[in-house]
C-alpha cells in the first residue's frame, strides 16, 4: 500500500468494524535478532553465527537480516523465495550500516537468496578504528528509516 494514512477494518465472524484510519511508512527496518538484542548474523569469514564466541573481525563481512526494508526491485512475489543474485530483488532506498557508531561498507542489500520475500540480507563490513565488543551497536537505516534500538554485534581485532 501506499500513501498516508489508509483506512483499515476488521473483519470477524461476519461482524465489521468501523474503519478507521492508520500511518502507512515506506519503510521501517527491523533487524532480526537472537535474543531480542544480539543480532542474528553470519560471519562470512567462516560461516558461524556471530556472537561472543565468535565476533567478527574488523575489515571482515557479515551477514545481517531484517524486514521492513520496502520496494524492491524487481518486486518480490509475496509466499515465493527470492531468487538469486544477479535475479534477485534489490532495496529501491539507500541501505545504510553503523556498527560502533562507525559507517559500515554495504556490500549487498536485498532479499535473502531462497529466503521468503520480505526477508532482506545486507552484507556489511566490519569499520577499521571500531573499539571490539561483544556488544557493538548495529543499526540499518533504509532511507530515512533506522532499525530498532539496541541490538549489538560481537567485533574483535
Amino acid at each position: 500500500i501506499s500513501g498516508s494514512p489508509a483506512q483499515v477494518f476488521v473483519q470477524y465472524f461476519g461482524q465489521t468494524s468501523t474503519p478507521f484510519n492508520v500511518s502507512v511508512a515506506t519503510q521501517i527496518p527491523g533487524v532480526f535478532t537472537l535474543n531480542g538484542t544480539q543480532a542474528a548474523a553470519i560471519n562470512n569469514a567462516d560461516g558461524t553465527i556471530n556472537g561472543a564466541a565468535h565476533p567478527a573481525k574488523v575489515g571482515s563481512y557479515v551477514q545481517l537480516y531484517l524486514t521492513g526494508a520496502g520496494l524492491t526491485s524487481p518486486f518480490a512475489t509475496d509466499g515465493l523465495p527470492n531468487d538469486f543474485p544477479p535475479n534477485g530483488p534489490l532495496v529501491v532506498q539507500p541501505v545504510t550500516v553503523t556498527i560502533g557508531g562507525k559507517p559500515a561498507t554495504v556490500q549487498f542489500a536485498g532479499g535473502a537468496p531462497g529466503a521468503v520475500a520480505g526477508v532482506i540480507q545486507v552484507n556489511a563490513q566490519i569499520p577499521t578504528g571500531i573499539a571490539t565488543s561483544n556488544a557493538a551497536a548495529l543499526v540499518v537505516q533504509v532511507g530515512q528509516s533506522s532499525s530498532q534500538p539496541g541490538v549489538t554485534l560481537a567485533v574483535t581485532n
